[in-house]
Formats: C-alpha cells, sequence, structure tokens
C-alpha cells in the first residue's frame, strides 16, 4: 500500500508553522502579517519506498480517473512515439530494451472487452431534436437517433471509448463535427441542451453555432460550465460554480426560455441569469465538439456522451431524471483490477526510462526554490507579489542530485527563514547567484554561493529589494531593482522594479531602464542580449501591455521583442530563449494573477504581434484573464493531456521540444520533465511551491557585448550623465500621408514616479494626475527640425523615458507615439519611421539631417516645467474665455468654465476632456481585451490636430477669439500631453503621506519630498 503525495508530505514535513502578532492597526492595502516566529520545513532525503509512492501517486493523478486499461494502452502508444523521435533524432538514442519491455506488458494487459451494441446507449426524449449516443462502434460521424437525422456531415471526426453508458466521443481538442443546419427552435431562444462530459481541460466548447449576434454556444470555460446565447443586445453569459475539469464524468445542463438563462452541473441548478435582448435568426451550421467557427480554438478535449436538444426548456425534475439516468447507468460499470493497476505503473516506469534517456538530459543536478506563496492585500497581483513586504518566510534553495523525488538534497540557503525569488547558475555550473530576503530584514538582495554550498557572500544591500539576479557574459550582473523608488502607476501602494546591472562583486549600480512600471525577470539570450517582460502604458491602456522586450547587457538598443501591440496573452513572462534556436519560451500568466499560467512560445521570426509567431505548448490551459483569442494555435496538433494541471510556471527550455516546469496539481507546484506533445515525468515535489529550476551544468557562455556607455560613476564619483542621440533618414516611413507635413519632433519625457500617497484618490492612481487614465507627469524637453526630406538628427538626455509627435508648422501634433524609449549616456539609436515595425531594415541613404551634427533641442519658451491644466490651460481660458463662459456670460450655458469642486479634478477640467472638447486621447474607452486599444493609431486624427477647443481658440471665427504665441502653445502642449490634470508642482504641494503602519515599509512613500533617483 503506497501513501498519496500529500499525506506522504504531511508526514514528512509536518505543518510549516508561521507565527503571527496582532500587530499595529491596518494600513490602507496591508502588507502581509507581521512574522514573529518563522520556523521553514525540513530539508531530508526521501526513502527509496517514498520516493517510489510519490511517482506512483503521480502516475495516477496523470491517469485523469480514465480506465487504465485504456490509459495504459495509450501510455504505451505515446512511448514508443518518443522512443521513435529518439532513436530517429541527431543524436539517436538505443531503447530496443525499453520497447521490448513495452512489448511485454502490453501482453499483459486484459484483451479490449467487445464492442457494445447500439442499444446500450441511453435512449433519447421523446420530442428531443437531436440525440447523440456515440455508439458506432468503429467510430466515424456521429448518428441522430432521432427521427430528425442531424448526423454529422463533416469535420473532425471523435475516437470511441468506453462512457456513460456504451461508448462515448473521444476527442482529441484539435476539431469539431458539423452537424447541419441549427434548429430554429434555438434561434427563438426556447430550448435546452444536455451532455456528459468528462474532460480536465480548463476550456472545452460542447455544442454551438458560433460567436456573436445570432449564435449560441454550450461550454467549459476556466473550469465550469458556461453558457452564451447572443442576442441583438446581449451575449447573455453565465457561467456556473461547480468545477467539472477533473476528469470524472458530470452531467450538464444549458436550458433557455426567453426570460432567463441556467446552468445545471450533476441534476442540480448551477447558476442563472435573466435573458437580454430580441433573438436574431441562426442560420450558422452548428457543431459538436466546437463553436462553429473555422478554428480550433476550444475544441473539446476529453469525453463526451449522451447529447441531447429539446425543443423546449426542460424542467429541473426532468433534468435532475436525466442525471441519475447516467449516474444509474455507470454504477456497475467495471474496476479496474490491482493487477491492471499494477501493468499501468510498470508501464510508466518504463517510459520515464525513455524520457530521461532524451540527449538533452545531460544533467542529474538542478537548482529551484521551494517557497510558500506571497501574503498580504491582492498578493497573486503581477506587480505586488514580488516586493518584499509581501514575501513570507519557510522557503528554501535547494539542489537536487539525481532526477527523482528521491534523488539526495542539499539547501544552500537560508542560514535563517527567509524568502526568494529566481536564481540563477553561473557558465561554467560552479556557482548559483539569487535573491534572498531573510525574515528579519526589509527587502531582498543579492548573494552567491558556490554550487556545492561553501562560499556565501552577500552582493548587495539597503532598504530596496534586488530580485531575479542573471550573470552576464561579460561577468556583470543583470537584475530588477526597486532602487527607482518608483510606484506602480494605478498601484500606489505597489513598488515598481526596474532592470539594473552591478559588477560582480555587487558594486557600481546603475539602473539601465527607463520605466517606472516593472521589468520581469530578465534572462539571457542566445545571442547575449537580455530578454524580460515589461509594463507600460504611456497613453493606452493600462491592462494587457505587458510584452517581451530585449536590451543589450549595458541598457542600450531597448526595443520591443514581441507583443507590445497585442492583448493575447495576457502577460508575456519567465522568457527564456531555446538553445539553438531563435525562439522564445515563457509563460503566458495574468495580469491580476501571476500564478495561473500557461505555456507558450514566440518565433519572432513569423510575426511581433498575436497571432503571428505565437504557439501554445500547455494547448489544454487557456491564457488567464485576457479571454479566449479568436485563434490559439498549438505547439504540436497532437498534444495530449495527462492528469489536471491547473496552472504552469517557470519553462527551462532543454531543446525545441523538452523541457523544466513547474505544473500546479491540487493546489501545488511540482517540478516536471515534459515535453511539447504532453508527456511529463515528476522530478520534485516540495513543502511548499517548486519554482525557478535550472539545471546545475556548464553551459555554452553567449558572445559579451563591448559596453558603448559612458558610465557616469557612482556615488562620490558619480559625473554628470551625457546625453544621447536619436536620428531617423525619414519620420514619415510607414506613414506616407505625412510627407511633406511634418515640421518638428517633439520631445516629452515621463518622469518616473517616485511619488505616492499609498493609497487611490480617484481613479487607481494615488495622486491621480488624470481623469480619464492613469497619468504620470509630463514635461516637454523640445523639439527638434525634421528636414524637408523627413529625417532628423539631435541629442536627448539619458536615462529619461521619452516619447515622441509629429509636429506641423503650427505646432500642433500630427502622430504621436504610444510608448517610451530612452537612452544611455553616449548612445546612438535610429529609427525607421512612426509606424516602425521592427523586422524592417532602415533605409540605407543618408538624410540631410544626419548628414548635419546632431541639433540640440529647441526647448520651449515656458521653460521646463511639467504640463498641468492649472499651470497651462487654465490662464489660457480665463483670459481669452473668462468673460463669455463664467459669471453672468452668455455662454456659460452651453460651457460653464467657472472653477468649482467635482471630485479629485474639479470643474471645468472633467467637462473638457469627458466631452471631448479638448480632444483628449480616451485610451481607457475600450474593454479590456480589446486589441484596438493598443494598436497604432491613424495620424492626424487626435490631439491638438483634431481638437475643437484648439480650433476655437486659434481660428479667430469663435466669436473672434484669436489666440496667439505662447498661449496658443501652451494650450496645444496642454492637449498633446493628453490633458493631464496636475504636474509635479501640484504633487510638491502635498505632504507626504502618513498612515498608522507606514513605518514598517522599508522605503518610506512621500509626496512633497519625493526623491529624485538618477538613472543610469
Amino acid at each position: 500500500m503506497t501513501l498519496g503525495a500529500a499525506a506522504l508530505l504531511a508526514a514528512l514535513v509536518g505543518a510549516v508553522a508561521v507565527g503571527r502578532d496582532a500587530g499595529p492597526p491596518p494600513m490602507p492595502h496591508e502588507v502581509a502579517p507581521v512574522v514573529t516566529h518563522p520556523v521553514e520545513p525540513a530539508t531530508r532525503d526521501l526513502e527509496p519506498g517514498e520516493a517510489a509512492s510519490m511517482l506512483e501517486a503521480d502516475w495516477l493523478f496523470q491517469a485523469e480517473g480514465r480506465p487504465l486499461v485504456r490509459r495504459a494502452r495509450q501510455e504505451i502508444g505515446w512511448a514508443r512515439e518518443m522512443a521513435r523521435r529518439l532513436s530517429n533524432g541527431s543524436r539517436p538514442v538505443d531503447v530496443r530494451r525499453e520497447l521490448a519491455e513495452l512489448a511485454g506488458l502490453e501482453a499483459q494487459l486484459p484483451a479490449p472487452p467487445p464492442a457494445p451494441l447500439a442499444t446500450t446507449g441511453l435512449p433519447a426524449t421523446p420530442d428531443a431534436l437531436a440525440h447523440w449516443s456515440f455508439e458506432e462502434e468503429k467510430g466515424g460521424a456521429p448518428i441522430d437517433t432521432t427521427a430528425h437525422r442531424r448526423n454529422g456531415i463533416g469535420g473532425e471526426f471523435p475516437a470511441r471509448e468506453p462512457g456513460v453508458a456504451g461508448l462515448a466521443a473521444a476527442w482529441s481538442g484539435a476539431g469539431a463535427v458539423d452537424c447541419g443546419r441549427t434548429p430554429g427552435e434555438i434561434a427563438a431562444a426556447r430550448y435546452t441542451l444536455t451532455a456528459w462530459i468528462s474532460a480536465t481541460s480548463q476550456e472545452a466548447d460542447i455544442l454551438g453555432s458560433g460567436v456573436g449576434a445570432g449564435h449560441f454556444l454550450f461550454m467549459s470555460y476556466q473550469g465550469v460550465v458556461r453558457g452564451h446565447h447572443w442576442t441583438d443586445a446581449d451575449g447573455n453569459v453565465l457561467d456556473g460554480k461547480t468545477r467539472v475539469d477533473d476528469g470524472a464524468w458530470h452531467h450538464v445542463a444549458m436550458v433557455v426560455d426567453g426570460k432567463t438563462v441556467a446552468l445545471y452541473v450533476d441534476g442540480r441548478l448551477d447558476g442563472s441569469r435573466p435573458f437580454v435582448g430580441a433573438p436574431k435568426p441562426i442560420t450558422a451550421h452548428f457543431t459538436l465538439g466546437g463553436r462553429g467557427e473555422a478554428t480550433s480554438s476550444g475544441a473539446f478535449a476529453g469525453s463526451m456522451d449522451e447529447v441531447e436538444i429539446l425543443p423546449r426548456p426542460a424542467s429541473a425534475d426532468e433534468i435532475a431524471r436525466m442525471a441519475e439516468a447516467g449516474r444509474s447507468a455507470t454504477a456497475d460499470a467495471p474496476r479496474d483490477s490491482e493487477e491492471v493497476r499494477r501493468t499501468y505503473l510498470a508501464i510508466r516506469a518504463v517510459k520515464r526510462r525513455i524520457m530521461l534517456k532524451s540527449p538533452e538530459v545531460d544533467f542529474s543536478k538542478v537548482v529551484f526554490i521551494d517557497q510558500p506563496y506571497p501574503q498580504g492585500a491582492e498578493w497573486q497581483h503581477q506587480a505586488r507579489h514580488r516586493n518584499g513586504m509581501m514575501a513570507m518566510p519557510g522557503g528554501r534553495l535547494l539542489l537536487l542530485d539525481g532526477l527523482h523525488p528521491g534523488g539526495r538534497l542539499t539547501k544552500l540557503a537560508p542560514e535563517k527563514p527567509g524568502a526568494f525569488w529566481s536564481p540563477d547558475v553561473s557558465f561554467d555550473g560552479k556557482r548559483v547567484l539569487f535573491c534572498m530576503k531573510p525574515w528579519d530584514v526589509g527587502a531582498f538582495h543579492l548573494y552567491e554561493i558556490g554550487a556545492d554550498g561553501s562560499g556565501l557572500k552577500q552582493l548587495t544591500s539597503g532598504p530596496y529589494d534586488d530580485i531575479d539576479p542573471v550573470y552576464l557574459p561579460d561577468g556583470h550582473i543583470a537584475f530588477s531593482s526597486s532602487r527607482s523608488n518608483s510606484y506602480v502607476r494605478c498601484m500606489p501602494y505597489t513598488f515598481s522594479y526596474v532592470l539594473a546591472r552591478c559588477d560582480a562583486d555587487g558594486g557600481n549600480v546603475y539602473l539601465i531602464s527607463q520605466n517606472s512600471e516593472p521589468d520581469w525577470c530578465p534572462t539571457v539570450m542566445n545571442d547575449g542580449r537580455l530578454i524580460y517582460s515589461r509594463w507600460e502604458y504611456t497613453d493606452k491602456a493600462l491592462w494587457r501591455i505587458q510584452s517581451l522586450w530585449t536590451t543589450n547587457p549595458d541598457g542600450t538598443g531597448t526595443a520591443t521583442f514581441w507583443g507590445n501591440q497585442s492583448v493575447w496573452p495576457d502577460h508575456l513572462a519567465e522568457p527564456r530563449a531555446i538553445p539553438g534556436s531563435d525562439r522564445v519560451m515563457f509563460t503566458g500568466l495574468a495580469h491580476h494573477n501571476w500564478f495561473a499560467g500557461s505555456i507558450g512560445i514566440i518565433d519572432p521570426a513569423k510575426g511581433r504581434n498575436y497571432p503571428h509567431g505565437l504557439s501554445k505548448v500547455t494547448a489544454e490551459t487557456a491564457w488567464p484573464e485576457c479571454g479566449r483569442p479568436p485563434v490559439d494555435p498549438k505547439e504540436k496538433a497532437d498534444y495530449h493531456t495527462s492528469g489536471r494541471f491547473g496552472a504552469y510556471k517557470t519553462p527551462y527550455p532543454l531543446s525545441e521540444t523538452l523541457f523544466l516546469v513547474s505544473a500546479e496539481r491540487k493546489g501545488k507546484f511540482a517540478l516536471y520533465l515534459m515535453d511539447v506533445w504532453g508527456n511529463r515525468e515528476l522530478i520534485y515535489e516540495g513543502a511548499h511551491q517548486i519554482w525557478h529550476a535550472i539545471p546545475v551544468r556548464a553551459r555554452q557562455r553567449p558572445p559579451a557585448y563591448s559596453s558603448r556607455v559612458a558610465w557616469p560613476g557612482t556615488g562620490l564619483e558619480r559625473k554628470p550623465t551625457q546625453p544621447g542621440t536619436f536620428f531617423s533618414a525619414n519620420v514619415t516611413e510607414g506613414a506616407p500621408e505625412l510627407r511633406g507635413k511634418v515640421a518638428a519632433l517633439r520631445v516629452i519625457a515621463m518622469d518616473p514616479k517616485t511619488y505616492s500617497q499609498w493609497t487611490r484618490d480617484g481613479r487607481y492612481s494615488g495622486p491621480s494626475l488624470s481623469g480619464f487614465q492613469e497619468e504620470g507627469y509630463k514635461r516637454i524637453l523640445g523639439a527638434a527640425p525634421v528636414a524637408s526630406d523627413g529625417s532628423v538628427n539631435f541629442t536627448a538626455p539619458a536615462g529619461v523615458p521619452l516619447h515622441f509627435q509629429l509636429l506641423d508648422r503650427r505646432g500642433r501634433a500630427l502622430q504621436t507615439m504610444r510608448s517610451f524609449t530612452g537612452l544611455m549616456p553616449g548612445e546612438k539609436r535610429g529609427c525607421v519611421g512612426c509606424h516602425e515595425l521592427h523586422s524592417v531594415t532602415p533605409a540605407t541613404r543618408r538624410g540631410a539631417a544626419t548628414a548635419r551634427p546632431p541639433a540640440e533641442l529647441l526647448q520651449p519658451s515656458w521653460g521646463q516645467r511639467t504640463v498641468s491644466y492649472a499651470g497651462f490651460a487654465r490662464p489660457v481660458l480665463a483670459k481669452h474665455c473668462g468673460s463669455c463662459h463664467t459669471g453672468a456670460g452668455a455662454g456659460r450655458k452651453a460651457l460653464d468654465l467657472t472653477e468649482r469642486s467635482s471630485g479629485v479634478w474639479g470643474e471645468p477640467y472633467l467637462t473638457l476632456v469627458n466631452s471631448g472638447l479638448a480632444g483628449a486621447l480616451k485610451c481607457e474607452d475600450f474593454a479590456q481585451s480589446d486589441p484596438k486599444s493598443y494598436v497604432t493609431m491613424p495620424p492626424m486624427q487626435h490631439l491638438s490636430y483634431a481638437s475643437r477647443l484648439v480650433d476655437m481658440a486659434a481660428g479667430g471665427t469663435h466669436h473672434g477669439v484669436r489666440v496667439t504665441g505662447q498661449e496658443l502653445q501652451m494650450l496645444i502642449a496642454w492637449v498633446d500631453a493628453n490633458c493631464p490634470s496636475k504636474g509635479e508642482e501640484e504633487v510638491r504641494a502635498m505632504p507626504d503621506p502618513d498612515y498608522p503602519g507606514l513605518e514598517r515599509l522599508s522605503v518610506r512613500p512621500r509626496c512633497g519630498t519625493a526623491p529624485v533617483i538618477p538613472r543610469p
């Protein structure tokens, strides 16, 4: 008798106790509880029997509750395919012994039972419009058992396997069956859909006709049942509450009566909602196992039986009887014998040996962390979870010798209880670089230790978090750090961490990113560049843009890698280059849950934005939070599921097809060796969560870059930062409608947000600087002349986040850049144009501006003050419009410019921006997963170029008003900065926040005394 994995671990480590006291009164967005008596789990090797039990428990979990005879035959097939690939690979592997063992074990399996007769299925309801029992023993098209004969007429016909009653359809997730015209009763919104399903995928279509007005869809989504019926007004979306992705058989039903939509699971009501809108005709065909579209997105993976359509809403009692009939039919199903169970486990043992013979598995040691989840408010958030204030002690940095739960375990750290994030292994395989927060220290710091456990050194210190370090090929270290003292713009109670670098001993720390939002998990690519994910929303919605970027190890040449105009996946995180490839493996996770994820691969040669170049490896797991994409390509069409894993994290690719990965099983992440076809073998399960596994071995060192940066020095040796240079042969490249119109290029800096009220005050920000988006304060640094051929060449300050606007001869923005870039000291950067595609080669001709020395920016007449309504727009409007639009003025009814209180921002500011009069780009007036929110906007349709307010102020036709000179340029500047409410002057006038508990933070938030942090 063997112990289950959960029981085994409980017996090994017991409860991990973390003592807490009552603590001081809570402050807004409380940090993690105060820890008084931290305890970490014991570190010991498993006995052989314990390790074997852990493997057996995992293999049975991967069987998904299916009959083991069938599963054993499937595993033999998958093992033989794996063996064939290894035998025929570039480095052939001898697997003849394993194949012979599989043949012997296959002979021990009992013969498949004789195929049941067609009458073994459940009978159809007498008035059913369609009923598919899937009793066709040779597979093929599903046959409708009613007189309506809505048989499958095309598509991917499913295989058959034992089901609820007789046979069931076994769907691979690769296609669906076309059943012809949708019954009219469904179009009239009075119908019932019922089915028995057995699946482990979180998203799967059962029956549907499409997506959008005039369609219906019955499916599972994120593990529960979902119903859709699109009318002229609404999608009528309803999600149930009961999980149905556990591999067990569940009876599911959707009932629509024209007034309500209801869902049932296992005969019980699982949710209901009002039916909204008028039904529309449904002219599309409907499908089994899909949604009726020409896409494999959401196609059913698992088993399905006894699917039925009724021409009326069924009663609750009737649905309960249907569920009971299916349960009765399965009550006497044969159970797996102990002999079959032993044979199945023996087959899995042979398959494991085959997988571990892969030539890429040329190591026996791995290092990883075993870490508790963070705690505190919003601890799952993509930005918040890594803050030191959220960290929970009890973590360990572990080295496992032997790729097996029974391998020899060594604790490399800590010396006292602490918390960890991702480590790295040196290129010679002899040292481990990591970040740790001891339980009684306020922040994460960098450390290094020998892979043999000797020579522990602390590299950095101070009140800021230094996390996720990686070795650079030139001997330096790159990492992310909160040393910028910046706060997430929409989460003023969350510290940002941006890319930094330091010497091998931790000295000479420089911030090499201009970001204010977080930069995550840098790693070194095969060509020596860093790849990481970066959050930004410069005049864009804040939700979905956490895409992949690259930079040279010295911070020069920063460029988007993939996804900066994409909704799907939500956040591309934890990227790692695939050895010997230009492709990158990553985790697609959720903006609000770092611990939900699915594994994907990016091929930049096929495109830079969704869907081009994107494929999903873990095909059964949806990209979290961002919703179902229109297309969802798989890495392998013949991918199969093996167990109900809730999420995947921290992949480490070993080749194009094999990788280490952390997979969440029954609420806990364990380490697996996995391939892109879905085969997986358990490596280790810890006391907490196993993440960030890396082989301990020598590996090829990528090429080292020679730094081109004029480093300013640090500490007392720091000198003034040198500027850099931007140039372009033609700024209108890709936008021919702008040729001949561009007179200048404006440069705007958005200062990093080093200020915070530690709570939100009106929108998501605190302090909020805009009434309609999450904003930082902006200052216009100046403008550079654009030559008649479109070329430009100018100097700009280094270490500052910059974005550009193309101006006409009136100083109004023809086009705006909705991203940011920057320079390192002495860096020279070129670009292709305002519609740049990064696969486009710059023009080879030399523009007129680039033939001359770079120009200095022509500063605005008002200097370097930041843009705000009070400083830029209000004085102009008061002077030129106040007599008519305030007091007893005749225009006050049309537009009241009287200054008055209205929430955080006041009037008339809110009216000017929300009415559309000013011309603000309302970048958050989109659905959270609407890709239109992130694409390049057409030129000459936004901001001052299309502003009615600026037109009236400058035109002379509105009651003779004609604003000119600096006043007009200040009004234009306010609009082109996207109408901010406040600037630095207003923030500096605010007192520093004071809440009970702020003294517990390693860095105290400030407003009036917010620091200025030099970069780099």
